[in-house]
């Protein structure tokens, strides 16, 4: 990670830190900023050459005696076109005007490299064919309710700033992150999408363990991830698990890395029992395998 400042970040009170050169489709991206002058707000915003805009709200880590550290992560979306991006970190300070616009703090040109994905073709039963395409409003409910809730940044009372851990160790992995995938449906009809995570393949009631500490803020059945498990681990950054046989949580506990959470299943949209472990950052899915090697939020030292 490279530290940079633009000349606007100099005029102010304020230190960028840990900010990338370069990154690539899927990649996390965190940012830290420490402030003498008290903040109210932090947004940290990537825009992309084909005009989408990545953006996620801060939130305050620790005082010190530089003054207070926020931070932010987001994530580079598996799609994102290989070409120059421009990366923003903007905040507003607090006792401004409630009208008052952000200050930006700093900005700055980031490379988003090439990256080539697998691509898959899954056979699917009549039964779950008619699971992908029904239209019923339970799943509607359930795709927006799940959506709301991966887009929502909030204060986290016990943070997880580490890096993550598998959740079953090193098992066999039936799909990767990223991967293109073409549903071959019973009437011969196809559809494409993206795998936004990694499928475990391991026998049925085999235990999970949540990959970070974290809040349980989703524990029940959904039609098409089946029994699902979702941990909020910092404010905006949350880790997934689809298509439990059981639940071993509650919704609102807190749970440590590496407890049981649940028992690998094939409930909902799946053609045998494995674990689809999915993380999100400000709504993005992001690579896990990345998370795994470097912690959620790269703070400076004390």
């Amino acid at each position: 990670m490279l530290a940079a400042q633009s000349n606007a970040a100099r005029a102010l009170p304020v230190s960028v830190l840990r900010t990338p050169a370069a990154l690539m489709p899927g990649d996390p991206l965190s940012a830290a900023v420490t402030s003498a002058e008290p903040l109210a707000a932090l947004d940290l915003t990537v825009e992309l050459a084909d005009g989408e805009r990545v953006s996620g709200r801060g939130f305050a880590v620790r005082s010190g005696p530089a003054g207070m550290t926020w931070a932010a992560v987001i994530g580079i979306p598996s799609t994102a076109p290989a070409a120059p991006a421009r990366l923003t970190i903007s905040a507003r300070f607090a006792g401004g005007a409630p009208q008052e616009a952000p200050r930006v703090l700093h900005e700055q040109s980031i490379t988003i490299a090439e990256r080539a994905f697998a691509v898959e073709d899954i056979p699917l039963s009549a039964e779950l064919s008619n699971l992908r395409r029904t239209t019923d409003p339970r799943r509607q409910q359930e795709s927006l309710a799940l959506r709301l809730l991966l887009t929502t940044s909030r204060p986290v009372a016990r943070p997880h700033f580490g890096p993550l851990r598998l959740p079953l160790g090193d098992a066999r992995r039936t799909a990767g992150f990223g991967d293109r995938r073409r549903y071959l449906y019973a009437d011969g009809s196809t559809d494409t999408t993206i795998h936004n995570g990694v499928d475990f393949g391991v026998p049925a009631g085999t235990a999970v363990a949540a990959a970070g500490g974290g809040t349980v803020v989703m524990a029940r059945g959904r039609m098409v991830t089946g029994l699902t498990v979702v941990v909020e681990h910092l404010p905006g950054v949350y880790s997934l698990y689809y298509h439990l046989q059981s639940l071993a949580v509650q919704e609102g506990r807190y749970v440590a890395a590496g407890e049981t959470i649940g028992a690998v299943g094939s409930t909902g949209l799946a053609t045998g029992p494995h674990l689809h472990w999915e993380v999100r950052a400000a709504g993005v899915a992001v690579d896990p395998d990345i998370l795994m090697t470097a912690p959620l939020v790269d703070l400076p030292g004390p």
